[in-house]
């Protein structure tokens, strides 16, 4: 196990695309660390501004068009 730097903190625009529409929304509170390979949400932050639910597909805004889909570990 070893300590990773933190590269850059702050806020980055996400892009995320559906059928009707592309939606931009400013991920806040980022810390990007090179090296890890995969992405954690704190859905705890998010679900303070923005009702969600959770199923076996994944999270989904309620009254949004904007879903996180579950993706297998390693794909």
């Amino acid at each position: 196990m070893r300590s990773l730097i933190i590269e850059y903190f702050g806020q980055i625009p996400k892009l995320s695309h559906s059928i009707q529409c592309d939606v931009r929304v400013w991920l806040l509170d980022v810390a990007y660390v090179p090296g890890v390979r995969f992405n954690l949400l704190s859905l705890d932050a998010v679900m303070l501004k923005f009702p969600m639910t959770l199923d076996a597909q994944g999270a989904h805004m309620l009254n949004w068009q904007l879903s996180f889909m579950r993706k297998d570990a390693g794909a």
